[in-house]
């Protein structure tokens, strides 16, 4: 049977504590009056917003805090006025507690007033042992989920669809409480299992650990009274979206079904299905903004250093020092031998330099002329454009060299930039690539054959491009590097200043991305070669119909002459 508490006030300026009423004398003891105690023993998350660490209070043992940083006047207002992100988190848990859903048991809330606002809180909870979040659970491949506290007599498969079934269930639960979790996802469930005694050997199901499902950060949440179905439907289509990260869209249906709270006729189930799919995409394209911009700000894999003179984004794990150093070995290049440097124009030049022992990178120089400067005052300058976009990609999961750091010349970021790029060992542009692998193959019947696959791999890297609604603009065959691994070649997307982000790719941009290839092709790919390359990029794409494919060529065909091709004028002609 649940036992329901009560919370108490404690005022010790400058600190207010809200503490459970049953350890109220063990908190005083440890820590009223002594709030530097309540320190990191073991920290297992830092960033902007929280620092999530285990500690220990004496006679109470282990407990998990969760410090939310107010760092703006926009949050310190809101925590003054209104309450706490800490506060807020530990009223939706008592709440959840009174109405038997799980989740996190707060122990204590801590906040710290200046001047009459409040400028620091802290969270006490409960430490679950032996817990990890479904998103990690779910991350795991079919095999990796057995061992201690899993059903000994199902297999993986089956255990991964009842846990399934009681998110569906948990999800339920706290809708039929009015309950809307903000930022509901795998993330935010945590997953433990207990032991349920058998009273009588016919007890089925007892006798060995059953999962048991928490809801956690609870710090967005409200209660609404009559939760809508529109907000019920948006909670849905989060935790779907999350699914579908780490397993197949099959698992999203078993997950939708187990909920139950709709009118689940097969035309009615599909209508919520397809309503929710479009709610998923939007999570999607939203998902991959916010992760992508975090390469600006100080994050779990980025960091931010600036001087005087300089502005440094770079990877955590990479010192400024030796950014600096590498900047001025670049400096000396550009000025005293130009002719060592990979590239060098009036707005660009590349230098290559070691890394490491192993590793060599690629340092790119953007010089901006007075009208591009004017430019960047209402938009991101070139570089900055570059770096963000490589996040994009790289969170695609479509191949580009990783970017390691980006300079901004201070103040304004209106100066010179520098962009690293690590090096793809011995890739080279997709048209020297064709030029350079095929000139050493003499078989007539060997080199159709390669050259197949070759088309075959490169249609299907510019469709994945597309069809995840990526639009470069510049898409020549020389902002195409081709490496290869283990015999096959690999794409990977280069310059990418002038990359879009789109929600769908337009039949006007994928032309013009296919003509910008074809004309920067050298004449080693012959013209059924790239026929070849358009029926495979056209494969299975949405809207396409083999009825337009002769208008579709003579468009691209138009605006392949009009770029002043590498290849014969005869070559390419359609009669």
């Amino acid at each position: 049977m649940k036992q329901l508490y009560n919370f108490i006030t404690i005022k010790q300026p400058p600190y207010r504590w809200v503490v459970r009423e049953d350890i109220k004398r063990l908190i005083n003891q440890a820590l009223i009056g002594r709030e530097t105690n309540l320190q990191a023993r073991q920290v297992l998350k830092d960033n902007n917003a929280r620092t999530l660490f285990f500690t220990t209070i004496p006679f109470l043992g282990e407990v998990f805090v969760k410090q939310y940083k107010l760092n703006d006047w926009w949050s310190i207002l809101k925590a003054s006025w209104w309450r706490s992100q800490a506060m807020n988190e530990l009223l939706m848990a008592k709440y959840l507690h009174n109405r038997d859903v799980l989740s996190v048991q707060p122990l204590a809330v801590l906040e710290k007033k200046k001047w009459g606002f409040t400028v620091d809180a802290f969270l006490v909870l409960e430490k679950i042992n032996n817990a990890l979040t479904l998103k990690d659970f779910f991350s795991q491949p079919l095999g990796g989920t057995s061992g201690p506290g899993m059903f000994p007599e199902m297999s993986d498969y089956l255990v991964r669809q009842d846990i399934l079934k009681r998110l569906g269930q948990l999800v339920r639960q706290a809708h039929q409480v009015n309950f809307f979790h903000k930022d509901l996802h795998l993330g935010n469930v945590l997953l433990t299992f207990s032991f349920q005694p058998a009273c009588t050997t016919m007890d089925i199901g007892a006798g060995r650990e059953e999962p048991q499902l928490y809801l956690i950060d609870l710090h967005r949440s409200l209660v609404a009274g009559g939760l809508s179905d529109i907000r019920k439907i948006y909670n849905l289509a989060q935790m779907s979206y999350s699914i579908n990260l780490v397993c197949p869209f099959t698992d999203v249906i078993r997950f939708l079904k187990a909920y139950r709270q709709f009118d689940f006729r097969p035309p009615v189930f599909r209508k919520l299905v397809r309503r929710i799919a479009v709610l998923m995409e939007k999570f999607r394209l939203r998902h991959y903004a916010s992760r992508a911009k975090r390469c600006l700000k100080d994050s779990s894999e980025f960091m931010v250093y600036r001087d005087d003179r300089y502005k440094i984004f770079m990877r955590r794990g990479t010192t400024p020092g030796k950014i600096m150093e590498l900047i001025e070995k670049h400096k000396n290049f550009v000025q005293q031998a130009p002719g060592k440097l990979f590239k060098h124009s009036i707005g660009r030049s590349i230098s290559v330099q070691s890394w490491d022992e192993e590793a060599k990178i690629f340092i790119k120089e953007y010089r901006y002329s007075f009208m591009s400067r004017l430019k960047n005052l209402f938009r991101r300058p070139a570089a900055r454009r570059s770096w963000v976009a490589a996040r994009g990609l790289a969170l695609r999961r479509i191949n580009t060299p990783e970017p390691l750091s980006l300079v901004e010349s201070r103040p304004g970021g209106v100066g010179n930039s520098y962009l690293f790029l690590k090096e793809i060992p011995d890739a080279r542009p997709a048209n020297q690539f064709v030029i350079k692998f095929f000139e050493k193959i003499s078989s007539p019947v060997e080199l159709i054959k390669e050259k197949k696959k070759f088309v075959k791999q490169m249609a299907e890297a510019v469709r994945s491009l597309h069809r995840q609604g990526v639009f470069h603009a510049d898409l020549k065959a020389n902002n195409i590097l081709v490496g290869v691994e283990g015999g096959e070649p690999l794409f990977y997307f280069v310059d990418l200043d002038r990359v879009e982000f789109l929600r769908e790719v337009k039949w006007s941009q994928r032309i013009k991305n296919l003509a910008q290839l074809n004309a920067a092709m050298p004449a080693a790919l012959t013209r059924a070669d790239r026929l070849r390359f358009f029926n495979e990029y056209s494969r299975a794409l949405p809207g396409y119909e083999a009825s337009q494919k002769k208008d579709l060529i003579k468009r691209i065909m138009k605006i392949t002459i009009a770029r002043h091709h590498l290849w014969p004028r005869s070559f390419g002609q359609i009669s």
